[in-house]
């Protein structure tokens, strides 16, 4: 008797595998399966923007919005903004723990120093950029994500540059936060993301 199958979209996928890598990021749980499923979102929205840049650019455009506030995908920011001459090794170095996690073809005997919690949340915040811009939206759970790491790492987001609908959200727990130690605000987090997003708590797996 043949197995049931499922049919499953990229914006599923990648919505699948970003919002698990969020849940483990806030258990402070397997941070390289983290970072892996989050590389694999992102190769999926990667590709989707470049079979869709002329639409997605065209909806910026249609939208008024200012050269300075213009998005691209993180890829090709980084091909804009990186000399040619220097890409390559850039890309590398990016690509280096993605790449160790999956191929042991060449270096079967090798370790890779992975700066897990650190890495880990910076690839996640800039898949849900990628997300956002992608499809024009995002899930409670990235939005919840967002927002708290921004307030994790106060120093690293530019004013008024997160997403329209996590800067209100972000104002009002900045006022909360102050005092508090990471390890509180990361707790509080993994509880408004069971209550925002109770489908990835199902024992029977993600429910969209």
């Amino acid at each position: 008797m043949p197995e049931a199958t499922r049919t499953v979209t990229k914006k599923e996928a990648s919505t699948c595998q970003l919002e698990t890598a969020i849940k483990l990021f806030l258990e402070d749980r397997d941070l390289i399966s983290a970072y892996t499923l989050c590389c694999a979102a992102d190769g999926i929205l990667e590709g989707i923007y470049k079979n869709k840049r002329d639409e997605i650019l065209q909806s910026q455009r249609d939208q008024s919005t200012p050269l300075e506030d213009f998005r691209f995908s993180w890829g090709e920011e980084l091909e804009i903004r990186i000399k040619p001459e220097h890409q390559k090794e850039v890309f590398r170095l990016l690509n280096a723990p993605q790449n160790f996690f999956k191929h042991a073809d060449r270096d079967p005997e090798s370790t890779h120093q992975f700066p897990d919690r650190q890495l880990t949340g910076l690839r996640t915040a800039t898949t849900v950029i990628n997300y956002s811009l992608v499809f024009r939206e995002t899930t409670p759970a990235m939005r919840l994500f967002l927002t708290l790491y921004a307030i994790l790492e106060p120093g690293l987001f530019a004013t008024g540059k997160l997403l329209p609908d996590a800067s209100t959200v972000m104002r009002d727990l900045e006022t909360m936060s102050k005092g508090f130690p990471r390890e509180v605000l990361t707790a509080a987090g993994y509880a408004a993301l069971r209550r925002t997003s109770p489908g990835l708590f199902r024992s029977s797996g993600y429910s969209p």
